[in-house]
């Protein structure tokens, strides 16, 4: 039969399993909605500047979806998408001056998120690792905590958490 002691220490440990547990969870999504937003840059940008509403009027739109949905209720992403993405940009404009006014790694990083997610033509790391003479593993690993540095730039304090588990255990 266990003691009281033992079953405080068996619970404590279950508790703090849980809430680890649950740390990780938060940070893989906050990471990976990072890469998410970066990978579909373009494609949401891109949706932004579509005005269905100048195409088609709302009740042409019922009769092609069948009913089921109306134009308003595209609108309403639209809108939350246009709003969601004028938060990325001014977030990416701030991460382009720090970066640029750091030093030749920071700057590194800088291009190496422009040219893989956001410039008119996208670079593989193969290619940005030629472009550097360097291993794709560095171009992998730069990339990797320029998505950080945008995860607490985006999330904030939430994104520290990240920083902290990285870099400090």
């Amino acid at each position: 039969m266990m003691t009281d002691n033992e079953v405080v220490q068996k619970v404590l440990a279950e508790v703090q399993r849980q809430r680890s547990q649950k740390r990780d969870e938060e940070k893989d999504f906050r990471l990976r909605n990072t890469k998410i937003l970066l990978r579909e840059y373009r494609k949401l940008k891109t949706h932004i500047a579509i005005a269905p509403e100048d195409e088609i009027t709302p009740d042409e739109y019922k009769l092609l979806s069948g009913g089921h949905q109306d134009i308003s209720s595209l609108m309403k992403y639209k809108i939350s998408t246009k709003r969601l993405m004028r938060y990325v940009d001014s977030i990416l404009d701030a991460y382009e001056g720090y970066c640029k006014s750091g030093d030749s790694y920071d700057n590194r990083r800088w291009v190496i998120i422009d040219s893989m997610y956001l410039g008119d033509k996208r670079l593989k790391i193969s290619q940005l690792a030629d472009m550097y003479c360097v291993d794709r593993s560095i171009i992998s690993k730069e990339q990797s905590k320029a998505i950080q540095d945008l995860s607490i730039m985006l999330f904030g304090i939430r994104g520290l958490d990240d920083f902290f588990d990285t870099y400090l255990s």
